[in-house]
């Protein structure tokens, strides 16, 4: 058992469940500066009817909505394990991050996540650690297959999130700060509504936002595009087929039938290439009629020429399996091509 003490907050000990501290040393600081993260992951506490909250858990969804910059909105914290009174973690001046509570078959959970300062170093104690109480939850959270698993009363937003150690506040108020995002919010937050679904919070919806925009392999390819037609590496991009495919480049006049993938060779199987390899021919075999708008006088109606090339980000040519690569390519009637992404 273990017990997270909140000055002038809570005392929390049958609430918590789990306990995970991370901390790193502000650069160039020396080693009494240290920026710590806290999360608790607990289950809410209410009355023996389990008709209203206890003060714990009231005061913990008061404290998140504190203004930012004022003196409520920063408490010292202490980690401490409850059968001895030591104190393995302490912030100072911490503030709430981000804090989730949702409902489910009648029980109530939170998440609560704090940033702070942490004085000194303890050999006795990692820059990292999870404490678990006996009996520790699963906590449900969304999904990336958009509303699977989904709490089923919406989170309350934080009334501030920090984005980086400057503290750029990214959520005031409990919107967006910038006017674009908070529109792209609202037009997703209304769309799950209307399909009866419960949206996600701001920040779980900007990391998703985020990772498919930015780190997805999709959003890798979608940049390999963009750079092989900004370049004007083919007088063709993006040419719809009578089979319902899309085609990544083509050139009329070389004859050059160009599929594209940002990947890197040795972090895929054999197998994964092989299927790029098949591929090439079966979404884009020679004779296939081209049905392209953006291409009408140019392209549409003529058959597909060709041969085909797959093309992939320069790196992979240092692979040391590249000489295999070419050869199975070869064996298939494909022509690698590498391009800097």
């Amino acid at each position: 058992m273990c017990k997270v003490v909140i000055s002038d907050i809570a005392e929390l000990t049958e609430e918590v469940k789990a306990v995970e501290f991370t901390s790193k040393v502000c650069a160039g600081s020396v080693s009494s500066k240290i920026v710590a993260t806290i999360e608790v992951r607990g289950q809410n506490s209410f009355d023996s009817n389990k008709q209203a909250m206890l003060d714990s858990a009231k005061s913990l969804a008061t404290w998140s909505l504190s203004k930012p910059g004022s003196d409520d909105a920063y408490k010292n914290v202490l980690v401490q394990f409850d059968d001895t009174g030591e104190t393995r973690y302490e912030l100072m001046d911490a503030f709430v991050i981000s804090y989730r509570e949702w409902f489910e078959d009648q029980n109530g959970f939170f998440v609560l996540v704090m940033k702070g300062l942490k004085s000194g170093i303890n050999d006795a104690e990692s820059d990292a650690g999870i404490i678990e109480n006996e009996l520790p939850i699963t906590v449900k959270d969304d999904t990336i297959d958009d509303g699977q698993d989904a709490p089923k009363s919406e989170p309350s937003e934080p009334s501030e999130i920090y984005e980086s150690e400057q503290g750029v506040p990214l959520i005031v108020g409990g919107v967006f700060l910038l006017d674009a995002l908070e529109s792209d919010y609202k037009k997703y937050e209304q769309r799950k509504l209307n399909e009866g679904k419960v949206p996600r919070g701001r920040l779980d919806w900007k990391e998703t936002r985020d990772y498919w925009l930015n780190d997805s392999p999709m959003a890798r390819g979608n940049r390999f595009d963009d750079t092989a037609e900004l370049n004007g590496w083919y007088p063709f991009d993006q040419v719809h087929l009578s089979n319902g495919k899309r085609l990544d480049s083509y050139d009329l006049d070389k004859g050059e039938i160009i599929s594209r993938k940002a990947t890197d060779l040795d972090d895929i199987e054999e197998d994964t290439f092989k299927q790029y390899l098949a591929e090439m021919n079966n979404k884009y075999p020679p004779g296939t009629i081209i049905r392209s708008n953006k291409y009408k006088e140019e392209l549409d109606g003529k058959k597909l020429k060709g041969r085909h090339i797959l093309e992939l980000p320069d790196s992979n040519e240092n692979s040391p399996n590249i000489g295999r690569y070419k050869e199975m390519a070869k064996e298939n009637g494909v022509e690698l091509r590498f391009r800097k992404e």
